[in-house]
């Protein structure tokens, strides 16, 4: 797996990569992730609990995430010590068409997790699971229905930090797409 960081006072990972998909409707997307130690991290009040992203698709518009995108999202729960993480879509154009869901699981540092992304004409799904004990876990799962049904073509969404606070150290994960 590649380690991704974003370094202490930025919203952006290193290193940056660009992949993209010519007709993405009805293809499954799916990421091997592993969150760093450093991913503890604590943020004054509210903030704590905005969603950072693990990453995901979007479709059509390689310079804006927040126009039909389907994300899997992060942040750490200090009073559990975990990592929560949910599923982020932005179901349009803008802040208004943003859907996230509450935390459909919660990982360990260092404990590999599966994110699974299903980009179809009638639903988007973010769905998580594990393999910890040689028994398949299942963390949860998230389906929306999109307002747009087609697409020419997606480009992945890198691991991204914050709300509207940087990062206040290094964070990073280990991830593949497999």
């Amino acid at each position: 797996m590649t380690k991704f960081t974003v370094k202490k006072g930025n919203y952006f990972c290193s290193p940056r990569r660009f992949k993209f998909w010519l007709s993405p409707i009805g293809k499954t997307f799916t990421w091997k992730i592993k969150f760093d130690p450093n991913c503890k991290y604590i943020l004054p009040g509210e903030d704590q609990w905005d969603w950072n992203k693990i990453g995901g698709i979007d479709l059509d518009s390689p310079f804006s995430t927040m126009t039909n995108s389907i994300m899997g999202g992060w942040r750490y729960n200090p009073t559990i010590e975990k990592i929560e993480l949910n599923a982020y879509f932005h179901n349009g154009k803008g802040v208004e068409n943003r859907i996230m869901s509450e935390p459909l699981c919660f990982v360990d540092t260092n404990q590999e997790v599966t994110l699974k992304i299903l980009v179809g004409e009638d639903i988007w799904q973010v769905h998580y699971w594990s393999d910890p004990y040689g028994t398949m876990i299942n963390h949860g799962i998230k389906s929306i229905k999109p307002k747009k049904a087609s697409a020419l073509f997606a480009t992945e969404i890198q691991f991204y930090f914050g709300g509207n606070q940087q990062a206040p150290q290094d964070v990073s994960i280990y991830k593949e797409l497999i």
